[in-house]
């Protein structure tokens, strides 16, 4: 048995009956302590276990949106969570409910935000690259600080690394990122995108030189409903487990699918003036491997 467990069960054995008021006092505020510091481990345990469960993610999601609502900005509570660094908010967020941070105790509540600022380095590089919370929190509603210092967070556990392959766009050589794909606001306008893209990773190649288009490639999960809706794939088509591809997309779903930032970003390339038809474009084409995942290609000016 556990040494903490086993000083603990032991006071069974002894009597308070006979101890001093004094001693009596002291007794009951190293209890009150202990209980506390116990009670909020058991609340910290969903931030311990990855990767995250799903009903941790949704506390997440509804804790972000509650911190950020204009409406709850006066609540002492809200200012303390808010005055939070990312990572600590997270782990705030994995394991506490709008409902439970309003109907905690003030000694409790006071306590774990103590202990959830005090967490060990390691829980950081296990959020950093968790794909539940990054998911979670790209598609919360959230405030733009936040994200911004989520993405700061991820990149410098991540460290995406910039290479020079010799890749050409339209002719011309392209720098090639690998990872997601700018720092600073480009995370937050693409996170429509990138919440899609598996592991929220992307490849984005852009010209060294000239006004030619770039291309982002993401690798997002198989999806019948994406491929009816945004490439027009007939539904009733045969469906081999060889890898097939579509060269164009319906330009209306864009904006649907990923956003009106990536829609712009796509609108503003040059192979959009190019476009001939309404309803198709050329920006965006997929290699489908079927029952597994999909390749995007946009072209973005």
């Amino acid at each position: 048995m556990d040494e903490y467990v086993r000083t603990v069960t032991s006071l069974g054995a002894y009597s308070p009956q006979d101890l001093p008021p004094e001693n009596l006092e002291q007794v009951l505020d190293s209890l009150k302590r202990e209980t506390l510091k116990m009670e909020v481990v058991k609340l910290l345990r969903p931030a311990k276990d990855f990767p995250v469960s799903r009903a941790a993610s949704q506390r997440l999601s509804g804790l972000l949106k509650f911190v950020s609502t204009g409406a709850k900005q006066s609540n002492e509570r809200v200012q303390a969570l808010r005055r939070l660094n990312c990572f600590s908010l997270i782990i705030c967020g994995l394991c506490l409910t709008q409902k439970s941070v309003e109907g905690m105790k003030r000694e409790l509540f006071d306590a774990f935000i103590e202990q959830v600022t005090n967490m060990p380095q390691g829980s950081i590089h296990a959020i950093a690259k968790d794909s539940g919370i990054h998911k979670a929190v790209l598609l919360s509603d959230t405030d733009q600080e936040f994200l911004q210092n989520y993405i700061r967070l991820q990149n410098s556990i991540n460290k995406p690394t910039l290479v020079r392959p010799r890749y050409s766009l339209s002719g011309n050589p392209s720098w090639c990122f690998s990872g997601i794909p700018h720092e600073g606001k480009a995370q937050v306008v693409f996170r429509g995108l990138l919440a899609r893209a598996i592991g929220g990773q992307v490849t984005t190649f852009l010209p060294q030189e000239g006004n030619d288009d770039g291309l982002i490639r993401v690798v997002v999960s198989f999806d019948e409903f994406m491929l009816r809706t945004l490439f027009g794939w007939v539904s009733q088509e045969s469906l081999s487990a060889e890898r097939f591809s579509i060269g164009c997309a319906v330009k209306s779903r864009i904006a649907v699918e990923f956003g009106q930032d990536v829609f712009e970003a796509v609108e503003s390339s040059n192979l959009w003036t190019q476009d001939t038809g309404e309803i198709e474009t050329k920006c965006l084409n997929v290699d489908v491997y079927p029952g597994q995942f999909m390749i995007l290609g946009l072209a973005i000016g």
